[in-house]
């Protein structure tokens, strides 16, 4: 949600198409060279650094839209998904990723697991295809909520600045 929506989205709305070309050009190469290995080791921490970075602001505002998902739709929990958000935040190696995960973890009230690496405690309901509905409808939900608290955040702040100067 975050590295495919909630951060080109700011940075388009922030700096117009280049800005959403140019996130998108650090969060490729991220993905693609910051693997550790020798070949690629500095340019390869280098273009994680800015990825970090760059999505810093906007996983949060992703996080904050789930919770809020989860506080509108039925089958939810916003209570769960707060207190997962707040306990199991900082379990993933990525410092943004584990906002929105175990967000969507304390949501559904489901464990989610990368064998090896974490572990989100979400709850203890099992996994199963009405979960993943309810996933599917609450990211679509804050996806929504995302694009129009973006576009007033940065518009709005815009049209201030306008007024003032």
């Amino acid at each position: 949600m975050t590295d495919s929506f909630s951060s080109p989205i700011l940075y388009f709305l922030l700096f117009g198409l280049p800005g959403s070309w140019a996130y998108r050009l650090v969060n490729t190469s991220d993905s693609m060279i910051a693997y550790r290995s020798e070949e690629f080791e500095w340019g390869g921490k280098f273009t994680a650094w800015c990825d970090t970075g760059l999505n810093w602001i906007p996983a949060r505002i992703s996080a904050g839209m789930i919770l809020i998902g989860a506080f509108l739709f039925p089958g939810a929990s916003f209570r769960k998904s707060y207190q997962c958000l707040l306990r199991e935040r900082k379990k993933t190696a990525s410092p943004n990723a584990g906002w929105t995960m175990s967000a969507m973890a304390g949501a559904l009230d489901v464990i989610l697991t990368k064998k090896g690496e974490y572990t989100l405690n979400g709850g203890s309901s099992p996994l199963n295809s009405k979960k993943i509905d309810i996933c599917l409808k609450i990211t679509v939900l804050s996806l929504m909520l995302t694009m129009v608290v973006l576009i007033v955040l940065i518009r709005g702040g815009l049209w201030a600045l306008n007024m003032v100067g």
